[in-house]
């Protein structure tokens, strides 16, 4: 059933000046079509959006159904514009932003049949006629201006139909140039809407030289886009939103804007051609093993290896061409394993496919100890992480499913949660406070303190620590990562109190692991076996693990089921307990294919407050040992056969161990010729009770000693 109309009041109508520089304010409509059609001193080229032009929804269109973010409505003839069909804003704004006119401009070149070309002509024609300037956000202008001017390419640049009339057309150019000069006076403050805005303008000026304003937008976007990216980019090259995926929306429109610039001599500064590199090495190392972007924060999971591409082809870098080409052409980059300084991420990887490994196969983890972000997209999820190995991704972010926050369910809420994160959850609360005010939940506490204390980038180790302390509740979480070997992970997660508090330890897997996970108890060990991955940890009596349904969001709109563990924490006996709280994690990759978790109680284990020393060790076989002053991995031949992964003893790939001592911490692969190491990475102190949460949440309470 259609929403109501909206009550939008017009806008008043444009001061209708001559919109057009001499000699083209006096041609007829005729000659300016035909001059549009054949003039060859303008260069551009279309940027089409890969989801909203896809041939079976633009073929739907035909037929008036229009489906955005997987919800698809029959709209009547002629469209109602200030009409929603959809409880979500966003559907009405995607309708409005025009991406489909690329996708009809697209299939018309391609097949050269005129639907295609009646089909525009008809939605733009009952746009103009329907809709004030006003209607909608700035943005949104901004978008359908580009999306037009793209389609303006296909349908006049590029081919010529019949089905554009010099009528039509001249009332296009009347259009077009209005919001343009409406948007040029209302574009938004800062962040990604003012990018793409300023873009806009900027194409409008380049492509419609001949509008009187034209030199003016040019001017005035270009130094305005020069501004932009500085307050845009943090000095890592991160977009100040804190968003994967907005990163890359945003390094989008600066790649075909420098693109553009290139291609009708126009300079760009200095400054912005240096910063947009440095966003386009953010997305070198952002991409994981398999091409695809984690979804941190608001966002969706996809590839943007083709800015990489573009990247290459307009500053050059063999190691923008190796990630591009997943390793097919190119050189791979020098470092392996990168810090973002002012954005908090840091990416550890054991290789770019060039040793004895496929690409696909290398082992990858991001780590999130960055701010919240300007503007209202970043998520609750401070010292959270994801993690893939060859070929899958196995603990993921959720991603952020809708913005609507209407129905029965505030999945908005949900998704931006703590809870919905690879991170320590304390007491069930978010790490910022998120209150529901008038009609939707609002940020309305200040931000944790965060930091990133230690990062260390060797051959053999990579080493990062970082810091977080949440205004909501007086707990210091720290999360220590330590990449041993290009093999495996030690996560450390300690957590600083003096009074009583709950902790969950989550954990969230792929879709693939729904319905395909087992807990089992064998000895003194609780283990969790999922597809490609096994999580461990020592039997703990106030330890209770729980596997229940999640869901992750690969796409806007789409949300998977994909296993958690939401089960309640234990409640029904006292414990006393160290304020001080200690989780360990050793992850330990297993060939072929299979990777394990396991999770180390160091209750009775002891580090002195001195400087680790790194060695390498002649012990080939890994065993665990708590007892104090020794902490060492053992690897179980009834664990490790993985019960019913097919996956042997004897398939094994070695493992290194880790030796906690009265000198520090021993860490070694028994392979002859192995450099020693000796390198700063932290002291692991103190006496400690070990909880953690595989696939989701293993929960304790702990109470402050007397």
């Amino acid at each position: 059933m259609l929403l109501a109309a909206s009550q939008h009041k017009p806008s008043k109508q444009i001061d209708r000046r001559p919109i057009f520089t001499a000699p083209f304010r006096g041609f007829t409509a005729e000659a300016l079509l035909l001059h549009f059609q054949t003039r060859a001193t303008v260069h551009y080229f279309p940027v089409p959006d890969v989801v909203e032009t896809a041939r079976l929804k633009i073929d739907n269109i035909l037929g008036n159904q229009f489906e955005f973010n997987g919800e698809r409505h029959r709209l009547p003839a002629p469209i109602q514009w200030l009409t929603n069909p959809s409880s979500d804003r966003e559907w009405q704004i995607l309708l409005h932003k025009f991406y489909y006119a690329v996708g009809l401009g697209m299939a018309y070149c391609e097949t050269h049949k005129p639907h295609y070309a009646e089909k525009w002509v008809e939605l733009t024609s009952s746009w103009m006629c329907s809709v004030p300037l006003d209607f909608l956000p700035s943005d949104v202008a901004g978008r359908r201006i580009q999306n037009w001017i793209f389609a303006h390419y296909y349908f006049v640049s590029a081919g010529q139909t019949s089905c554009v009339t010099p009528e039509f057309y001249r009332s296009f150019l009347e259009s077009l140039h209005d919001q343009v000069s409406y948007l040029r006076n209302h574009v938004t403050p800062a962040r990604n809407h003012r990018t793409l805005e300023l873009c806009a303008i900027f194409l409008a000026a380049v492509v419609f030289p001949e509008f009187a304003e034209s030199a003016a937008w040019l001017s005035w976007s270009k130094d305005e886009l020069s501004k932009n990216i500085q307050s845009d980019l943090q000095p890592d090259g991160v977009h100040c939103e804190q968003s994967t995926d907005y990163h890359h929306l945003v390094l989008k429109n600066y790649l075909w804007v420098k693109k553009l610039a290139i291609l009708n001599q126009i300079q760009m500064p200095e400054q912005f051609d240096a910063l947009v590199q440095n966003a386009l090495e953010f997305s070198l190392y952002c991409h994981r093993p398999d091409g695809m972007i984690p979804s941190l924060s608001d966002g969706d999971s996809r590839c943007f290896l083709d800015l990489l591409q573009q990247g290459y082809e307009l500053y050059g870098g063999e190691d923008l061409l190796y990630v591009a080409s997943r390793g097919k052409k190119g050189q791979p980059p020098a470092m392996r394993s990168k810090w973002f300084s002012h954005s908090g991420y840091a990416v550890l990887r054991s290789g770019w496919g060039d040793r004895d490994e496929a690409y696909e196969d290398e082992r990858y983890l991001i780590f999130d100890c960055g701010p919240l972000g300007v503007g209202n997209h970043g998520h609750f999820d401070l010292l959270s992480l994801e993690a893939y190995a060859y070929g899958t991704a196995l603990i993921v972010d959720p991603g952020r499913y809708t913005y609507d926050e209407s129905g029965p369910v505030n999945w908005r809420a949900h998704f931006r949660s703590t809870a919905s994160h690879n991170t320590v959850l304390v007491n069930g609360r978010n790490q910022t406070r998120y209150e529901w005010r008038k009609n939707r939940f609002r940020i309305s506490g200040p931000e944790p303190d965060r930091d990133i204390t230690a990062f260390v980038h060797e051959p053999g180790l990579d080493y990062l620590h970082g810091a977080a302390r949440s205004h909501e509740y007086p707990v210091a979480h720290e999360r220590k990562v330590l990449f041993v070997n290009r093999e495996y992970w030690v996560i450390v997660d300690l957590l600083r109190a003096t009074e009583f508090h709950t902790y969950d330890l989550l954990f969230h897997l792929s879709p693939s692991a729904q319905d395909r996970v087992s807990i089992m108890v064998s000895d003194s060990t609780l283990s969790i076996h999922a597809p490609q991955l096994i999580l461990a940890h020592p039997l703990i009596p106030y330890v209770r693990p729980s596997i229940l349904e999640g869901f992750v969001s690969p796409v806007y709109g789409e949300k998977q089921c994909a296993p958690i563990g939401p089960g309640g924490p234990i409640k029904d006996r006292q414990l006393t307990v160290e304020p001080l709280r200690l989780i360990d994690q050793i992850l330990v990759f297993i060939r072929p294919h299979i990777v394990g978790i396991i999770h180390v109680d160091l209750r009775q284990c002891h580090f002195p407050s001195r400087r680790p020393r790194l060695a390498a060790d002649s012990r080939s076989r890994p065993r665990l040992a708590l007892a104090s002053g020794l902490l060492k991995l053992r690897i179980d031949p009834d664990f490790t056969d993985c019960r019913g992964c097919g996956v042997g003893e004897g398939s094994l790939r070695q493992i290194i161990p880790i030796s906690g001592t009265q000198d520090g911490i021993e860490i070694g692969n028994g392979s002859a010729g192995d450099a020693d190491i000796d390198t700063r990475i932290g002291n692991m102190p103190g006496t400690s009770r070990g909880v953690v949460q595989p696939i989701g949440r293993m929960s304790c309470d702990e109470k402050r000693a007397e």
